[in-house]
């Protein structure tokens, strides 16, 4: 076979007949707004609120529960990635709230040990306050598929 490679040959690769009945498409997207995000760790996207930042620009803060069930600690930002999604558009994420006293993001990198639940939260910038907002959260580590979704109707 490496004979052929360097020849100039195509490999041929021929599926055996157990791979022919394996080849099933795989969807791991959840439509929930809490569940496993791996082995040991469950998110819960909980609420939100309207308010603005430093800067005066529209935020929408979001409220998770984290909890660990694993025998090591671990924390909400090293095993989760959130991407917030408003007319089809990802939303910044808002870093410029320490002036805010209704937000508090400390959470984020505290570590959770095993039983335990932590709040947190995460800003994000708006285009305006009228469309809604669809949340998303991942596994940190491996793929970019989304594990749980949930969508805020900022009017109301």
């Amino acid at each position: 076979a490496f004979d052929d490679i360097i020849s100039g040959k195509k490999p041929t690769y021929t599926p055996s007949e157990t791979e022919k009945t394996e080849d099933v498409e795989e969807t791991k997207e959840i439509v929930s707004d809490n569940g496993m995000v791996n082995e040991t760790c469950t998110v819960a996207i909980k609420d939100c609120f309207l308010t603005t930042n430093n800067d005066g620009k529209d935020v929408l803060v979001v409220n998770f529960d984290f909890s660990n069930s694993g025998d090591d600690g671990m924390s909400f930002s090293r095993v989760t990635h959130t991407k917030a999604f408003q007319d089809g558009i990802e939303l910044t994420k808002s870093f410029d709230m320490y002036k805010n006293p209704q937000f508090n993001d400390d959470n984020n990198s505290k570590e959770v040990k095993q039983g335990a639940t932590l709040g947190t939260q995460v800003a994000y910038e708006v285009y305006n306050t009228d469309s809604p907002v669809e949340v998303e959260v991942s596994a940190y580590w491996g793929t970019d598929e989304k594990i749980l979704k949930k969508i805020f109707d900022l009017k109301q």
